[in-house]
């Protein structure tokens, strides 16, 4: 009679939640991968523990972020974080950010905390719009975020990076 539908913050292989205390070390140590902090682009180096606690506490002080630790649904591993930001009530947009730690890349985890978190934001954030920017170079995220339902809007000269966004889902 009624669609089960999954709850707001989870998806088919994943779990969007607060992050933790517990988190802080584990977190920060596959943020701090070379190889993840280059697709990032505003971290250039690994930063130490304190570091990751204090960006933490920035997102919990300001009305504008949100952010979410990945964990897989299988084993409760914590596998990167995402979030949206610059939340713009007024117009109802928001731009979203996702890192994965390097032992997971590969297993679909982007692409389904993606759509979770989109969903999200469509759903129960009530937005109209969820922009993202990736750097042209980073073939698997932008295959990530096409099959997340995202499609492209234009390139920025400048940097390579491809903005995107997000329709409204049915």
């Amino acid at each position: 009679m009624y669609e089960q539908a999954a709850p707001p913050l989870e998806g088919e292989l994943v779990r969007l939640r607060a992050y933790e205390r517990a988190d802080v070390e584990t977190m920060n140590e596959l943020f701090g991968d070379p190889q993840v902090l280059r697709g990032i682009g505003s971290v250039r180096f690994p930063q130490p523990v304190a570091g990751f606690r204090e960006f933490l506490d920035r997102v919990r002080a300001t009305s504008t972020t949100t952010a979410f630790a990945i964990e897989t649904l299988s084993d409760r591993s914590s596998v990167g974080g995402c979030g949206l930001e610059d939340i713009q009530s007024a117009v109802r947009t928001a731009t979203f950010g996702i890192w994965i730690g390097k032992p997971y890349w590969g297993r679909g985890l982007a692409t389904d905390a993606t759509r979770t978190l989109c969903r999200f934001g469509f759903r129960y954030m009530n937005l109209h719009r969820i922009e993202l920017n990736v750097f042209a170079w980073n073939a698997a995220a932008v295959r990530a975020y096409e099959k997340g339902d995202s499609g492209r809007r234009g390139r920025d000269a400048t940097t390579g990076s491809t903005a995107a966004r997000t329709p409204i889902p049915t």
